[in-house]
Order: C-alpha cells, then structure tokens, then sequence
C-alpha cells in the first residue's frame, strides 16, 4: 500500500503564514512538503522536486495561480493542481477555464483542504491505495 509519505507536494503562497500553516497540516498527515514563496522560486523547484500536487494561491507577486498551474502542467503533465483564494468573485482572468483540478476558496476548513488534498491524490497515477484518513472521520 502507498502511503502519503512518498508523496510530495509542492505550496506557494506569498503569505508565509498560510503557506507554512498549510505545510504543517500536510507535513502532519505525511506529506513530503516544499514551500515556496512565488511563481518564480516554485518553478525552480518543480524543476527538481517533482511533486505529485501543486498547492498554489492565486495572488502571487510575480504571477497568478493560473500561470504558474500552467506552468507546472507544462513541465510535468500528471502534476495535480489546487489553487486557493481569497476572491469571492473569481477575476476574469480566472473565471475563464483553469487548469487547476480543484479551487478552494479562503478561508478554508482544515478538514476540507485535507480532503481535497487526499482526493486529488488518489486520482495520481500509482498512487489508488491513498486511505484518505480525513475523509474517513468525515464519513
């Protein structure tokens, strides 16, 4: 069986503070996590990290979320992709199609956001044996 382990996910956000909060949650649950703080450093990093999911917010200094996801999709194809945001209404930008697989609106559950997280990498190839844990006390 797989476990969350071997899995690696990749966060960035401006925010030092919602970035390294959402790592610890996912370092917590098993996660082997990066952290990043812009489009630019996260593309260095995908570079050599690889990760099985993207966590980005959508506000970045350099970028939106929707541009680094394609990005990431363009340098690794079956990367997953979960942007986060803090606009009630999308911008036009995004409200036009995304390539993130899952948006997650701020603030956000704890329990919501490891769902989401346990959900999409479920679907990531070799890795159907994820037990969503969270999920499961949901239930």
């Amino acid at each position: 069986m797989n476990s969350a382990r071997n899995l690696r996910i990749l966060v960035v956000d401006d925010e030092a503070e919602i970035r390294t909060l959402i790592a610890e949650i996912l370092n917590h649950d098993g996660f082997e996590i990066r952290e990043a703080g812009s489009a630019a450093e996260a593309v260095r990093i995908l570079e050599v990290f690889a990760p099985s999911l993207l966590i980005t917010d959508y506000s970045l200094p350099d970028a939106n979320g929707s541009e680094l996801i394609e990005k990431a999709k363009g340098m690794l194809p079956n990367i997953k992709c979960l942007m986060i945001t803090g606009w009630r209404e999308l911008p036009g930008q995004l409200a036009s199609p995304t390539l993130a697989d899952v948006i997650v609106g701020k603030p956000f559950s704890v329990t919501t956001f490891e769902v989401e997280t346990r959900r999409l990498l479920s679907d990531t190839p070799g890795e159907a044996a994820l037990v969503p844990s969270v999920a499961r006390e949901a239930c």
